[in-house]
């Protein structure tokens, strides 16, 4: 049987806690390693930050810069490059000088942030681009041929259910998010507020790197998580339910329902807002329910709340269906073959 032809390539990715970095690129490298394709990941330096003065804002950059030429030279001993999203923050910087073919991973709407005619020269300027769900591939095929759609995985090693005869507590309603999302927590907190008010047993649980402000929910039922790396899968296992609100936007559409799909992994029913890919997820199974309106988050809440066995039937059905289709050992070798049929090292 003849040997496989490894494939290298450099990826560029942004930054050591960057979830699109962990859970698109670097929790495959050991797997990819073993279907014959090597990745050597280099981490962005950039530290900008909105509100940073221009001085600062340049001497990051400078800095960011210097690292990634560094990275550029070292790219030319592989065989190829792959860009999770920019090089660097929202805007082109060295892209045009990375070693060919190269591959473009996307799981956003990253046109809102950094334009369309900014995005559509990154894209055009690949041999092909990864898409994290169906909406992704339909925008970024305006501007590429090759496009593969291959949806964001969960390491199930790690995202496992909790001890089902551990001591019961209060119900939890968990959401979990970064600061940019708790816009969406907020638009949903009269809904929430409703259903904790009819089941005095619940809390709210928030794991976030900054604190939510509530003004209909009272501190004494919410709890907060500051996020960590650590605490990242304790805090959802043993919840009542996972949630996860969006807004009806192409932003939102452009969303993979990560956040949805560890909390399947940890075998918790969900609601969700039916947007993009969180309807597609639901679609596939009995694994939760979605909500529109307000009444349909108190609803659905209440729902799971009172029901814990229908709500426990959801959580295993989840389970098993992220570990089938979601999960590293099945998204893995999907995505060692486009990047092979990309850079045409089949």
């Amino acid at each position: 049987m003849p040997s496989i032809v490894r494939l290298k390539m450099t990826a560029f990715t942004n930054g050591r806690d960057n979830p699109s970095a962990r859970f698109r690129i670097r929790q495959h490298i050991p797997s990819l390693s073993e279907l014959g394709v090597d990745i050597i990941e280099h981490e962005s330096r950039w530290s900008g930050r909105l509100g940073q003065d221009t001085a600062t804002t340049i001497g990051n950059a400078g800095f960011a810069i210097a690292h990634r030429v560094c990275d550029l030279v070292r790219s030319y001993k592989v065989s190829g490059s792959l860009f999770q999203r920019w090089m660097l923050s929202h805007f082109p910087t060295l892209e045009f000088a990375a070693r060919k073919p190269r591959v473009l991973d996307v799981d956003d709407a990253i046109w809102q942030d950094s334009g369309p005619a900014t995005t559509r020269w990154l894209a055009s300027r690949c041999a092909g681009v990864i898409c994290g769900n169906s909406f992704l591939a339909s925008r970024f095929s305006e501007w590429n041929s090759n496009i593969a759609v291959i949806p964001t995985a969960v390491d199930t090693s790690r995202f496992l259910p909790g001890n089902p005869h551990a001591a019961h507590g209060p119900q939890i309603i968990c959401w979990s998010g970064s600061a940019s999302t708790l816009r969406y927590l907020y638009e949903i907190e009269r809904a929430l507020a409703r259903a904790l008010h009819c089941n005095p047993q619940a809390k709210l649980r928030v794991m976030c790197n900054v604190p939510p402000t509530f003004a209909q929910i009272p501190a004494s039922r919410t709890e907060y998580l500051e996020w960590s790396i650590g605490q990242e899968v304790g805090a959802i296992q043993g919840c009542t339910v996972g949630i996860m609100p969006l807004e009806d936007s192409e932003w939102a559409r452009g969303k993979c329902s990560f956040k949805m799909l560890c909390y399947m992994a940890c075998g918790i029913p969900v609601v969700v807002s039916p947007i993009g890919t969180n309807s597609e997820v639901l679609a596939l199974g009995e694994v939760g329910l979605a909500a529109k309106s307000e009444n349909d988050w108190v609803n659905a809440l209440d729902f799971i709340l009172k029901h814990p066995n229908k709500g426990g039937e959801m959580g295993r059905k989840g389970r098993a269906l992220v570990d089938a289709h979601y999960s590293v050992r099945a998204v893995t070798p999907r995505l060692a073959e486009a990047l092979r049929r990309f850079t045409d090292f089949a």
